[in-house]
């Protein structure tokens, strides 16, 4: 039947007689370790296999670990930048609006340092304010329909008229007034 028989043992008495085999000598296979030997080599390549497998990928998931603790304190540092830049805006704002306001604060003095020389030494102001390129002054003249010809006369002043109608103060014996005018340049 093309069987091929490569052991004959003692029936009954397979565990007794294992290690025994009935058939003939040159008939025989040896069994030795070469199976056992064969299995092992086997094993040993499937773990080499595995480990061929498992130890760059280890290694990428460590460099990955690496990359991801890098990008956190990347991530901090640009938080932190993040806070410096908005900081350094704040100042230089904070900067600006102190030197806009010094710069406006000179200005205004100039403009009120024209003024009092503009209108006659018979006027007397009893209020000046500068407000979003706007004049505005009150007081008390001997003729205050002058001074609106007289402000204009300068490169300051614009459209300068009455806010309200001028009025003559019997005790004084002047002209009260409320004029406004444009500031042609407030730089």
């Amino acid at each position: 039947m093309g069987l091929k028989i490569d052991r004959i043992i003692p029936d009954g008495h397979s565990d007794k007689y294992a290690n025994v085999n009935l058939l003939p000598t040159n008939k025989q296979t040896v069994v030795t370790g070469k199976n056992t030997f064969n299995f092992y080599l086997a094993a040993t390549s499937f773990i080499l296999f595995l480990a061929a497998l498992y130890l760059p990928l280890n290694k990428q998931n460590q460099y990955i670990d690496e990359l991801q603790g890098e990008l956190q304190t990347a991530r901090k540092s640009a938080v932190v930048l993040s806070k410096l830049k908005e900081e350094k805006q704040s100042i230089l704002k904070q900067i600006n609006f102190l030197t806009n306001k010094q710069l406006q604060t000179v200005n205004n003095i100039n403009i009120l340092n024209v003024v009092t020389k503009l209108v006659p030494d018979d006027t007397w102001l009893s209020r000046f304010s500068i407000s979003n390129n706007q004049l505005q002054i009150q007081g008390e003249s001997s003729n205050a329909s002058a001074l609106i010809q007289t402000l204009e006369l300068s490169d300051l002043f614009k459209n300068v008229q009455f806010k309200s109608p001028v009025i003559r103060n019997n005790r004084t014996s002047k002209d009260k007034f409320n004029l406004s005018a444009e500031l042609i340049n407030n730089s």
